[in-house]
């Protein structure tokens, strides 16, 4: 069997229906040749998430005409953040289906025919999402020797690398590390704001290549940034060149006609999340009459700001709503993308809809997720963030005007903060507001902001790199967290897994770094748990229900662990909740009086009651009593309302077995 370089365009045809773009046939090449993964810094519409497929015909081009093979066989995809839509996996999954399906004589056939000789499976390929379990049921990949793509967070891939996967056993974690850190290639996608991942799977790297025996070091980690948004590194990086710039359809969407305005909110209300809502309604009204298509972005920072901007939208009669969080239980996410509103959207909104469809989301649209606005409008945020942001307009370049309005909320003052971005955000706004050719309205004024629309700082990928030439774009991006280094003496206890040490290092500082905050709490909700005669929670009864219907993935929810005992103390302060994986927060609740639910004991598989806020461990599993509230259909609210649906009996299809 033949399989040459040269053949990779034809297979990108065969299975996606167009020709790579320059940048990732010389990206192949160069792979190909020198052994090594560079960095991928390349702008947002161009295609990073085509490193699957230049994995995937690498792996098979070894495997035909190579002795000995340096491509990993498993590629993890991992993002930073909650998603809607997981349009890596979707990929994956399509260059799945497409080799199982490609006639034996074409290129597609031949990689088909490699890769299953290779894993020695019937199946060329797997794609699967990693998820939590508590034995070998939940297993998330069937095979250690199967080439596979899988898609994961920072938290479920970092957390197994160094063998303490969250809402895992102990028996699961040395298997889990071994498949994560041997033979396996590292993809974090917008690495700018993963880098404590990034930093750490370098380590770990590192102390593998000292490995005695030469396969093993060879079988090391490999780590590759993708990013829009690079910084200055020493890390090797491929970029874009004139062959991009000259492409028909990536010339196109490099030279697309953003017009940025900028929207001064401040004085409109106290609370930011008001601010903003207000601002959203004034400036999704002013687009309508100009926008090409009938479709309108609405990115907020908080969950808590989307939620009341699509309150407020929904009560016009002259537009489609859709909210898009990230922070939702797999199975009502299933449901939300099989509604009408948002599989128009991702399957692209037509000219001739009779009214616009405007969707309000938080930062799950930054990635993962597929879709052109024809108009834009954003709360104020770091730079990194507005890039990503803009990334969703007019992604094709195919618009003669793409308007966005960026709408500052909140200004950060010594006794104020922007939430989630804090100096960043404001350092950004003026920096925007200092560029000769940015347009500022200052007050909700509807016919100025409308005036200023054509004629905004026109921020397409090439504008952008020259407005930020020589400029020192540090205060413009949320600081880099203290990241503690990985020791060989750490690794070693880490090794441990069962009994683990004591005191055990837990692994959040080495995926968020120090300054954050804890990661997450998987949060489940059921209706069949009894109180007693008294009105006190019946323990013994709810740890027998758990016990005979386990948690599934389907049913649960990750919620930052300080914004759970918030809930749960009924704390007065906001909900600052985001979907970023990592961020701050802010303090912890001050009251030891909560709401009594019960904690699934990692290492020893028993439900125990927590009725203390400390009670809430960071990366374990805690159910509440569905009367408590704090879900709906979108996702999590934060709030004390509706009683939310037991998902129990539901688990999802695609389950492990």
């Amino acid at each position: 069997m033949n399989l040459g370089l040269d053949e990779f365009d034809d297979f990108v045809r065969e299975i996606r229906g167009h020709i790579p773009f320059p940048w990732q046939t010389a990206y192949l090449n160069e792979v190909a040749h020198r052994g090594t993964w560079p960095d991928l810094d390349v702008p947002t519409g161009l295609g990073k998430t085509s490193i699957i497929d230049i994995w995937a015909f690498l792996l098979a081009w070894e495997h035909v005409n190579r002795a000995h093979r340096t491509v990993p066989l498993r590629l993890f995809f991992v993002v930073d953040r909650r998603l809607v839509v997981d349009q890596a996996h979707e990929h994956a999954g399509t260059l799945q289906q497409s080799l199982d399906q490609a006639p034996h004589r074409t290129v597609a056939g031949r990689v088909a025919r490699a890769l299953r000789e290779l894993g020695g499976s019937a199946s060329a390929l797997e794609s699967v999402r990693m998820r939590g379990g508590v034995d070998w049921a939940s297993r998330w990949l069937h095979s250690p020797a199967q080439p596979a793509v899988i898609t994961s967070t920072v938290d479920q891939y970092g957390s197994r690398l160094l063998f303490r996967g969250y809402h895992t056993s102990a028996r699961m974690r040395p298997i889990d590390a071994a498949l994560c850190g041997t033979d396996a290639l590292l993809a974090v996608d917008e690495a700018h704001i993963a880098l404590p991942l990034l930093t750490t799977a370098t380590d770990c790297a590192a102390y593998q290549a000292t490995a005695a025996h030469p396969d093993l070091a060879r079988r090391a980690v490999k780590v590759v940034s993708l990013s829009a948004t690079a910084s200055a590194t020493d890390r090797p990086r491929h970029s874009i060149t004139r062959a991009d710039h000259d492409h028909p359809v990536a010339g196109r969407r490099l030279n697309a006609q953003r017009r940025l305005t900028l929207l001064d909110a401040t004085s409109s209300a106290k609370d930011p999340a008001t601010a903003f809502t207000r601002a959203a309604q004034l400036a999704v009204n002013t687009l309508l009459p100009v926008v090409e298509r009938p479709v309108i972005g609405v990115v907020a920072n908080t969950i808590r700001t989307a939620r009341a901007t699509h309150q407020l939208l929904s009560q016009q009669a002259d537009m489609d709503v859709v909210l898009l969080t990230g922070r939702c239980r797999a199975l009502d996410r299933e449901r939300l993308l099989a509604s009408p509103l948002v599989t128009e959207l991702l399957n692209g909104v037509a000219a001739e809809r009779a009214k616009p469809l405007v969707v309000v989301a938080t930062q799950t649209v930054e990635v993962g997720l597929d879709i052109s606005f024809a108009a834009l409008v954003t709360e104020n945020a770091s730079l990194a963030a507005l890039v990503q942001r803009l990334g969703r307009l007019d992604r094709t370049g195919d618009l003669n005007l793409a308007p966005a309005i960026v709408i500052r909320a909140s200004a950060e003052t010594p006794s104020t903060a922007v939430p989630v971005y804090g100096p960043a955000a404001e350092h950004t706004w003026q920096w925007l507001a200092s560029r000769p050719c940015a347009p500022a309205v200052t007050g909700l004024d509807a016919e100025q902001l409308g005036k200023t629309l054509p004629d905004g700082l026109l921020v397409n990928p090439l504008t952008l790199k020259a407005l930020l030439d020589g400029e020192d774009t540090t205060p413009l991006n949320v600081p880099a967290p203290r990241i503690p280094v990985v020791h060989r003496t750490l690794l070693d206890a880490w090794t441990r897994t069962s009994p683990a040490p004591v005191p055990d290092q837990s692994p959040a500082p080495f995926l968020h770094g120090l300054d954050t905050s804890p990661e997450d709490v998987a949060v489940l909700w059921r209706t069949d748990l009894p109180q007693d005669e008294h009105g006190r929670p019946d323990f013994e009864q709810w740890a027998l229900r758990m016990q005979q219907l386990p948690p599934h993935a389907g049913e649960t929810v990750n919620i930052p662990a300080v914004q759970l005992r918030r809930f749960l103390t009924r704390a007065p302060v906001p909900d600052d909740t985001s979907d970023l994986e990592g961020a701050p927060h802010t303090e912890e609740p001050a009251t030891t009086e909560m709401s009594p639910v019960m904690r699934l004991h990692d290492t020893q598989g028993q439900w125990v009651p927590v009725t203390d806020p400390n009670g809430i461990w960071p990366g374990s599993t805690v159910v509440l009593p569905s009367h408590y509230g704090g879900h709906d259909r979108y996702g999590w609210t934060g709030t004390r309302d509706l009683p939310v649906s037991d998902l129990g009996d539901f688990p999802p299809a695609d389950t492990c077995l």
